[in-house]
C-alpha cells in the first residue's frame, strides 16, 4: 500500500509538471497557480515519507487545487479544436 501511494504520488507530481507547459496555466490567475504550486510541493515533501494516510491528504489537496485548472485545460482544448474545423 505504501508503494502504491508512493507511485501514485510520483505519477500525480510528473503529470503536473507537464501539464504546467500547457497553455492555459498562463491563463490562471497568479493566486490560482501558486496554490497549486504550494500543494505540488506539500505532496513532493510527504511523498518522501512513510505516511500513507499523509500522502493521500496530499494528493486529495492537489486534486482540489487544480480543479479549476483541468477546467481551463479543457476548455482552452475545445476552444482550439472549434478553431481547427473552421
Amino acid at each position: 500500500m505504501e508503494t502504491d501511494a508512493h507511485n501514485q504520488a510520483d505519477t500525480i507530481v510528473f503529470a503536473l509538471e507537464r501539464a504546467m507547459q500547457n497553455s492555459a496555466w498562463r491563463q490562471l490567475r497568479v493566486e490560482e497557480q501558486t496554490e497549486i504550486i504550494l500543494a505540488r510541493d506539500r505532496l513532493t515533501s510527504v511523498k518522501q515519507g512513510n505516511d500513507v494516510a499523509e500522502i493521500h491528504q496530499a494528493i486529495v489537496a492537489l486534486d482540489l487545487a487544480t480543479r479549476r485548472y483541468a477546467e481551463q485545460m479543457m476548455e482552452t482544448a475545445v476552444r482550439n479544436a472549434i478553431r481547427g474545423q473552421i
